[in-house]
């Protein structure tokens, strides 16, 4: 359904819908089903939503400063991805030296947390990269709704910031929890294998990095665009 408050200004005849700066509007929705075996039909209805009428600069203002926000969050969810890459450089490292088997013993168990870890921080690391590129997505829809939208803010948004962060959540993630899934499961029945694997989810975790980094200098750049 699309409301368009100037088509509905236009086409009022007597007392012709008037919005000034600061205005607001309350919206909501109302559905009737097809019940037809007697009585009233069911009518459903959304929570109401508040619209504040604004100038064009005042909402580019706005959208600017909760991309600003988006930003230092993915720069958090970075720093905790470099955690979690140097905990596995940590793991890849401790098959270099030959230890007796009781140091072995604590030793597995030590590698195991270090991917234990990594797997459940991915995790929270990827649900929080796909609602990221969700929330630029609804700045890019408010501006395509409110007719800020040029075509290079538009592109800049939707190829260079929404689209690497759904890869980054969608591909590289997934490819990297399989990864420490098969480490994991190699730890205590092959340590060669599991080396190899430590040495791949090392370097898996460092293209999720430069991705992100890659994202995060694009951010600026748009910074530096919307300025």
């Amino acid at each position: 359904i699309a409301l368009d408050l100037r088509e509905q200004a236009a086409a009022a005849k007597e007392t012709p819908l008037q919005l000034q700066e600061q205005d607001r509007l309350i919206l909501s929705v109302k559905a009737t089903d097809q019940y037809d075996l007697g009585g009233e039909s069911h009518i459903g209805s959304s929570e109401s939503v508040t619209l504040t009428v604004v100038r064009p600069d005042e909402l580019l203002a706005i959208l600017d400063g909760r991309e600003l926000g988006l930003r230092r969050r993915l720069d958090q969810i970075r720093g905790e991805m470099g955690q979690s890459r140097d905990q596995l450089g940590r793991l890849r490292g401790s098959f270099r030296d030959a230890r007796d088997d009781e140091e072995t013993a604590n030793l597995q168990e030590l590698r195991d947390r270090w991917a234990s870890w990594a797997s459940q921080k991915g995790d929270q690391s990827s649900l929080e990269i796909e609602g990221l590129a969700l929330a630029f997505e609804d700045i890019r829809e408010e501006l395509i709704n409110n007719r800020l939208d040029t075509q290079p803010r538009k592109s800049r948004l939707e190829i260079e910031i929404i689209a690497p962060l759904r890869k980054i959540a969608g591909d590289m993630f997934p490819a990297w929890q399989r990864t420490l899934g098969l480490l994991r499961s190699e730890l205590p029945r092959d340590e060669k294998a599991a080396e190899s694997l430590a040495v791949k989810a090392v370097n898996e975790a460092d293209q999720i990095l430069v991705s992100i980094d890659d994202v995060l200098s694009k951010m600026l750049e748009l910074e530096d665009y919307a300025e």
